[in-house]
């Protein structure tokens, strides 16, 4: 093996000289040009570049869907605001530390993951990646033909009171408007991965600003000294304390961003330097994590109080002003919240899902896995799955962190641990590495998943509540697994790590 420094890495002929000297210099041994390592000329990203990336992401409608339904849920403003904060800064500490490795190395999120959990056994928190978007695909599918359907309410309420039912909790303009949201992803599809992100970059413009407008309404609709008020009647039936709610709503959203507490390799490998991603992580992400959802509730509160015998808990999803706004603002009102959701979806959710099972199914392709991915998003019935703030909050929320958790606690353990802050980087894309499970870390994250799931299931199917042991360590479930795969994870590899390959340490 060469003895280059994988910091000196700038071309695709370097690297493969430096995986295998016998490579011929035209060759090579990647996966393809996403999974390669960022060459150093090519690190640009300071912490300004963060900060506008996280307004970027934050500050649209979705971000105040979440404030709603933490308020429709149960909670209260107060209670939000704990919920909101403790979870935040919960999550920023993790962010951080699993950004380094790609800050470090350059290296995106699958990559890192082969030094955990081997080539093969990254498969299965890949497909754990994907299942998570494909749930968050749903979730915004079932809000944009929802809010379709809100302005036909608006301009036509005869057709939308007499169409039939033709599923459960869904009627046939519903799902006509469904299938037209779904159409326009697939759509999507057929335009391609490139294309695609360079449509939508403008996109992220008009979403910001419908959001600001949005907040603007809302400032002027409602007076400061009526919010906490107003919001009082919007908060959902809930039968736990203040205490524990508080602590569903901190989990909920932990749960939220961890799917991106995971992946953060993929941006971070574009820093200029460790410290520069830091400082971006700083600040903004609790600042406007916390502030954005906080407007959510400011907007549900306003809605409540201009239209108050319309607005009820049961419209968190905020698509309830489409049909009560005079029908010029109810028609730029639909177009930029449906513009954002789609371009939400397709750049977050559906991009992130299509790419994993191509990478998992190579010959599965970006169209094929895309389509794949709503296919499946559909077969979760979101209509159904979603149509209450608690499913959305207590069920899927909190319940993605039974997965995301463990699988963080794996990687922050190895990687700080076992491998002591190193990465044997030509060595988990040499060709030879091509198999190999490292059962440690897969049981790491079985462990701590498999504390919470009787939780999970007692809670969503059963009613059960806090008086059981098992519903109080699914509301945790987030920071409970994590810190069970670490430990366990540490313990069973520490002492053990003879060689950073994605196949050699597969009896470990």
């Amino acid at each position: 093996k060469a003895t280059v420094s994988v910091l000196n890495w700038t071309d695709r002929t370097e690297k493969s000289l430096l995986v295998d000297d016998a490579v011929s210099p035209g060759s090579s041994v990647f996966d393809h040009d996403a999974l390669d390592p960022v060459p150093l000329r090519q690190r640009t990203w300071t912490a300004w570049t963060y900060t506008a990336m996280w307004l970027g992401i934050t500050v649209q409608p979705s971000s105040f869907v979440f404030g709603a339904a933490l308020l429709a849920s149960g909670l209260d403003v107060g209670g939000c605001a704990l919920a909101l904060t403790f979870g935040n800064l919960l999550l920023l500490g993790p962010l951080c530390l699993n950004g380094v490795p790609g800050a470090k190395y350059g290296i995106p999120y699958p990559i890192a993951l082969r030094a955990v959990f081997g080539r093969s056994g990254a498969v299965i928190p890949v497909l754990v990646r994907a299942l998570v978007g494909i749930g968050w695909a749903a979730f915004n599918l079932y809000l944009g033909g929802d809010a379709l359907y809100k302005f036909i309410a608006n301009v036509a309420p005869e057709a939308c009171a007499s169409a039939p039912t033709v599923l459960p909790y869904l009627n046939a303009l519903q799902l006509g408007c469904y299938l037209a949201f779904l159409a326009a992803h697939v759509a999507a599809a057929v335009i391609g991965q490139r294309r695609l992100k360079a449509h939508l970059a403008s996109a992220a413009v008009v979403q910001t600003l419908g959001a600001v407008a949005l907040a603007a309404w809302a400032f002027a609709t409602t007076p400061m000294r009526d919010v906490l008020e107003t919001a009082s009647a919007l908060e959902g039936n809930a039968t736990t304390t203040k205490a524990q709610r508080t602590l569903a709503g901190m989990t909920a959203t932990c749960g939220g961003w961890s799917t991106l507490v995971l992946n953060i390799a993929d941006l971070s490998r574009f820093a200029q330097s460790e410290r520069e991603f830091l400082r971006g992580q700083l600040v903004a992400f609790p600042l406007l994590n916390i502030t954005m959802p906080l407007l959510g509730i400011l907007v549900f509160a306003a809605a409540k109080h201009a239209y108050p015998d319309a607005i009820t808990a049961s419209d968190w999803t905020l698509t309830a002003l489409f049909r009560l706004w005079p029908w010029p603002a109810a028609l730029v009102g639909t177009a930029v919240y449906v513009l954002s959701i789609f371009t939400t979806n397709c750049t977050a959710n559906l991009l992130s899902a299509a790419n994993d099972i191509g990478s998992v199914v190579p010959r599965c392709g970006f169209r094929r896995g895309f389509v794949t991915a709503l296919l499946v998003a559909t077969c979760i019935c979101p209509w159904e799955t979603f149509r209450s703030a608690n499913g959305f909050v207590n069920v899927f929320l909190v319940g993605i962190g039974m997965f995301t958790g463990g699988i963080l606690g794996a990687m922050l353990s190895h990687y700080y641990v076992t491998a002591k802050g190193t990465f044997d980087v030509p060595l988990l894309y040499a060709p030879s590495q091509t198999g190999g499970v490292v059962w440690a870390a897969l049981l790491a994250v079985f462990s701590g998943t498999v504390l919470t799931l009787p939780g999970y299931v007692l809670a969503t199917f059963y009613g059960v509540g806090w008086e059981s042991v098992w519903v109080v360590l699914y509301t945790l479930s987030w920071p409970l697994s994590t810190v069970v795969a670490f430990g366990l994870h540490a313990l069973s590899t520490t002492g053990r790590y003879h060689a950073q390959t994605p196949a050699g340490d597969a009896a470990a």
